[in-house]
């Protein structure tokens, strides 16, 4: 198992534990409370697309990023 995977089996379970009504969970040294539920969703999608994306690594698929800057408006440069 991956880094990336533990760490999103960390986050689901600390999820979980909130919602059940825990006060705290700890993950990586990093304390969090219910108040930051909404952080740990986004850092929940965020690994499930890495998980995803290394697993089309594995098959010998790259991935790659490109990001455009956005003109005043937010108006591709292109556009």
């Amino acid at each position: 198992m991956s880094i990336v995977q533990e760490l999103l089996k960390q986050v689901e379970a600390a999820i979980t534990a909130l919602i059940t009504g825990a006060e705290e969970m700890q993950i990586n040294g990093r304390k969090y409370r219910k108040t930051d539920l909404e952080k740990l969703r986004v850092m929940r999608k965020s690994l499930q697309e890495e998980v995803f994306y290394e697993g089309l690594s594995a098959g010998g698929t790259t991935r790659a990023y490109a990001a455009w800057p956005l003109r005043k408006g937010g108006i591709p440069p292109w556009g």
